[in-house]
């Protein structure tokens, strides 16, 4: 959904951050060793319905793997919960100008 915003990153690097900030929050012995999401993402405008859309597949995922409910749950509230810090969109807004942080 986002996947082209970080197209000259590998993604096997992206893989393991995404790894890594999941398993530290929900308690596994691994050190999430990515830079601050906010600066992570600020260079690019993440809209509100790609947050939104990411997250969706991120619940189907987990759905489709088995996962328990209250880890997805949890984890898809921690993941709403950083939403600011991706986009500067409320909701599932898709306006450009506030994802990029303008007014």
């Amino acid at each position: 959904m986002i996947g082209f915003f970080f197209r000259k990153v590998a993604r096997k690097h992206i893989k393991e951050l995404e790894y890594q900030h999941a398993a530290a929050f929900l308690g596994g012995p691994v050190v999430y060793r990515g830079r601050a999401l906010r600066d992570a993402h600020k260079a690019h405008p993440i809209m509100g319905g790609q947050f939104a859309r990411r997250k969706r597949i991120l619940e189907e995922t987990m759905i489709a793997y088995g996962v328990p409910e209250d880890v997805r749950d949890s984890l898809l509230a921690h993941t709403e919960s950083l939403r600011e810090q991706i986009t500067g969109n409320r909701g599932d807004d898709c306006d450009p100008d506030t994802a990029r942080g303008k007014p």
